[in-house]
């Protein structure tokens, strides 16, 4: 119920948009004994995705399981997009950072050794693929800061609540330039 609500509130608004799940839009379909992301799936369509703007490319990845992280199929599918050529910009987006450089608990893997394997693999194959960007949420906290091999931004974004936000509620605005420059601002809900 509460995935169609906010997607009705996204379908009024006659923006365009974009869901990838987070890791409290998973429970409910685990204890009702399904896939975690089979509500999400059910309402929102495909958890990954990737379109491109102008000379801009976004990939969505679904990496908010905390038990499983990415599955075999998403693999396979980032991979193979990531090694086609790249475009000026390459944006990736996720719920979770593979790394953040102070804090082990909010990043993925951070409460399974496997998929804390997986996060190591995703940090390589994004540096590895020329990835200007990774946006990631969770965090409720906005930083920027290089990722562990510095090839590549990470940004964490805050949160557009009150509730359990260590700060006030924020989104962050996105501006790519025709140069290739990337500019993203933190921006506060008054």
């Amino acid at each position: 119920d509460e995935f169609e609500n906010v997607k009705n509130v996204f379908d009024r608004s006659s923006l365009r948009y974009y869901d990838i799940p987070g890791d409290h839009d998973l429970p409910a379909s685990r204890d009702a004994g399904v896939a975690a992301d089979t509500y999400f799936r059910q309402v929102f369509g495909d958890p990954y995705q990737e379109f491109s703007v102008n000379s801009t490319q976004f990939i969505l990845i679904a990496n908010a399981d905390i038990y499983t992280g990415i599955d075999d199929e998403q693999w396979f599918w980032l991979s193979n997009i990531l090694k086609t050529n790249p475009p000026v910009v390459r944006i990736v987006l996720a719920h979770k950072t593979p790394w953040h450089p102070t804090s082990a608990t909010k990043v993925m893997g951070a409460e399974t050794p496997e998929v804390a394997n997986q996060a190591k693999q995703l940090d390589v194959l994004l540096s590895q693929t020329k990835v200007n960007y990774l946006i990631s949420g969770d965090t409720h906290f906005f930083a920027d800061f290089p990722n562990s091999t510095e090839s590549y931004k990470i940004t964490t974004i805050g949160a557009v609540t009150e509730e359990r936000n260590l700060a006030e509620p924020r989104f962050a605005m996105v501006d790519v330039y025709s140069d290739g420059a990337v500019n993203v601002k933190d921006t506060v809900i008054n």
